[in-house]
């Protein structure tokens, strides 16, 4: 979970979520969710905890309680999930892309009638766009791709691996996309993937 320079936010398996200090690893417990926990986001306006966790109900199913506002939503199988600046959540589970607006509690589809499979991740750039990324290694599939996902009304491929390679593609991925990093001084984004980082 989120971890500043004394503490480290951690889910037990028991349902509970606790503060582990640093230096002692000492634990302080926070709050409790009736399941087990799976992910933990922390909103940036009131820094109100987001945790994500299978309940103890569907053992299929994850459930998003937002502590800052009090509600619960379910957010599918195995979601990856992104919290951004803006307490915007974003989803990709079963071959979708959703995001819930955790202010007003609205929740929209992202590129209806799309099938994004793949997704490992969500990047926010120093200038608020939002990236997915990710990929496959199943025939007929993005091999690795980039969405941006914000600004803008819908969802614009960035990326694609798939298709016929040119000359000096040699240091683009051609395997799934497993992590994107800005590097702000040089206003640069890191790539890497299963073969190497471009």
């Amino acid at each position: 979970g989120p971890a500043d320079k004394t503490h480290v936010l951690a889910g037990m398996s028991t349902g509970g979520i606790v503060r582990v200090a640093a230096d002692d690893l000492a634990l302080e417990h926070v709050t409790d969710v009736p399941g087990v926990p799976r992910w933990i986001g922390k909103r940036a306006k009131d820094g109100a905890l987001v945790i994500a966790y299978q309940s103890n109900q569907s053992v299929d199913s994850v459930l998003i309680k937002d502590e800052g506002q009090g509600r619960i939503y379910p957010v599918g199988i195995r979601p990856v999930l992104f919290l951004d600046s803006a307490d915007r959540l974003w989803i990709a589970s079963g071959g979708k892309l959703r995001v819930i607006d955790l202010a007003s509690g609205t929740a929209k589809e992202l590129g209806v009638g799309a099938r994004w499979e793949g997704v490992r991740g969500f990047v926010e750039l120093a200038d608020r766009q939002v990236w997915a990324f990710g990929g496959t290694e199943r025939s007929r599939e993005l091999a690795g791709f980039i969405i941006r996902l914000m600004p803008g009304p819908k969802p614009v491929l960035l990326y694609p691996a798939a298709g016929p390679r040119h000359v000096g593609d040699d240091a683009r991925p051609t395997t799934p996309i497993t992590h994107v990093l800005e590097e702000a001084e040089s206003a640069r984004v890191l790539v890497a993937s299963y073969n190497g980082v471009s």
